[in-house]
């Protein structure tokens, strides 16, 4: 055994101490982050969803509006021309709105991506040189809608699963704090008291 005055034991039960709390403060420091981070994801989740709900609808409106436009041909006063700028205006707001949160080096998020850009060019040159291209649209909307759904069940899984840094700690915290503990039990039990 070795033996060691009491003030040794005192200050490595003082410098354990410090460690297991200063262990503390970076788990809770951690998990807090990670939380905060998920809940992040969950806003953008929800607002991801609000804004291609908003895209889509204000497309739907513009496919139906070409539509109209073409069939009205016959009867000019039949179509109302402020449909077709509502629709505009709100598509390309909510467009924007996506594209800017989407990140394209994802490949899920890529490919929402080109699959909006293919609803808007299918508008690019309408309506100077092509008629309505409403059932086009309609189809488009359904392929992205399709995108939107895997990359939007993507992030909940990431949501669900927790954060790659909240689960390092969570799977070290226990094992961690055992051994910690563990070392100072023996040290203590091989360091004869004065």
């Amino acid at each position: 055994m070795i033996e060691l005055p009491a003030e040794v034991l005192v200050a490595l039960a003082t410098v354990t101490a410090t460690l297991i709390t200063s262990m503390i403060g970076l788990v809770n420091m951690t998990l807090s982050k990670e939380l905060k981070v998920s809940e992040m994801r969950r806003d953008w989740i929800e607002l991801m969803r609000g804004e291609l709900s908003d895209y889509f609808q204000a497309m739907r409106h513009l496919a139906r509006a070409s539509d109209e436009l073409v069939a009205s041909q016959s009867n000019p006063g039949a179509f109302k021309r402020q449909k077709l700028e509502e629709a505009i205006v709100e598509g390309n707001s909510a467009f924007y709105r996506i594209r800017l949160r989407l990140n394209e080096s994802k490949p899920l998020h890529l490919k929402l991506m080109k699959d909006l850009i293919e609803i808007e060019n299918c508008y690019d040159k309408w309506p100077d040189t092509q008629p309505g291209c409403g059932d086009a649209v309609v189809a488009k909307i359904n392929q992205a809608a399709i995108s939107a759904r895997d990359l939007i069940d993507n992030e909940w899984k990431r949501v669900k699963q927790g954060e790659p840094a909240y689960n390092k700690v969570r799977r070290w915290l226990v094992p961690g704090s055992l051994l910690i503990i563990a070392l100072f039990i023996v040290a203590a039990m091989l360091i004869n008291f004065e």
